[in-house]
């Protein structure tokens, strides 16, 4: 990952991860430690932390999850009747990605 990519977010346990979970805020400290659990019982699981929610990440976000087959964003802005801010925006870096993971 390039200089830049790496002050937008920040990845944790994501080279081999089949899920990878995206988040922001301070449920990262408690989704590392969720990694780290998982990845004892041999569950391939990552985590991407956003940094800078603008300008969003959309190219470091693609690479980072390029080899996961399913992405999770725990989302704590929600908006009724809708999907949360961080969701819309990682469903937006993907939608033209060659390789879609189950969101």
């Amino acid at each position: 990952m390039d200089t830049i990519a790496a002050v937008l977010i920040d990845t944790y346990a994501t080279e081999d991860a089949e899920v990878i979970l995206v988040a922001m805020g301070s449920v990262i400290g408690t989704l590392r430690e969720a990694v780290d659990v998982l990845r004892r019982e041999e569950v391939k699981v990552g985590l991407v932390k956003v940094r800078s929610y603008r300008p969003f990440p959309a190219e470091a976000l693609r690479q980072a999850i390029r080899h996961a087959g399913v992405v999770a964003v725990l989302d704590r802005a929600l908006s009724f009747g809708y999907q949360g801010v961080l969701a819309t925006d990682v469903k937006a870096a993907l939608y033209d990605a060659q390789q879609f993971p189950l969101c």
